[in-house]
């Protein structure tokens, strides 16, 4: 069975967008769309330009950042894990 997509408005930064979504994901989308929302009048109150697209391309890099940390450590932990379970196998191996 597969799900029609809702058409929805949203707005970012001052523009309307029309999108097409999924319904168990329009939550999820409009949660991102206040987010942004709200760090881009955080970035405005923040720095002197008056230009949109410097806050967004600003945020856009501060979100990529942040996910890249974010996968560095995901890989730091299951190298990690790994190394662990390898362990625990050799200490019941010889146990």
């Amino acid at each position: 069975m597969t799900e029609d997509n809702l058409d929805i408005k949203i707005v970012l930064g001052g523009r309307t967008y029309k999108l097409k979504v999924l319904p168990r994901e329009e939550s999820i989308v409009r949660a991102a769309v206040k987010e942004i929302n709200s760090q881009l009048i955080d970035y405005q109150q923040k720095f002197q330009s008056k230009d949109k697209q410097d806050f967004l391309t600003m945020m856009l890099l501060e979100q990529k950042v942040n996910a890249i940390r974010k996968e560095n450590s995901e890989n730091i932990s299951e190298n990690w894990s790994k190394k662990l379970d390898e362990l625990d196998s050799l200490l019941t191996k010889y146990l």
